[in-house]
């Protein structure tokens, strides 16, 4: 069922891309999609840990953006020395 729901996530973005694009531009395009993806976290987030005793999905979620913001800045560190 998960993998049916982000297959049909994909395409609802793929969608969503190309109509936006047709009005406005591919920049406005990703943003819509950037946003739209977004709009979910707040609630997962708020919700209830799975297990009793996990730490909760708040702590995971700022375990990701940490983990995912050292990966962007090792990324540009290394661009920016080679280039």
């Amino acid at each position: 069922a998960n993998l049916w729901g982000y297959r049909s996530a994909m395409v609802a973005a793929g969608s969503g891309a190309v109509l936006v694009a047709a009005w406005a531009d591919w920049t406005w395009a990703y943003l819509a999609i950037a946003v739209s993806a977004f709009i979910p976290f707040p609630i997962l987030a708020a919700m209830r840990p799975e297990t009793e005793g996990a730490t909760g999905r708040a702590s995971a979620l700022v375990t990701g953006i940490t983990t995912g913001l050292a990966i962007l800045i090792t990324t540009g560190l290394a661009t920016a020395g080679i280039g």
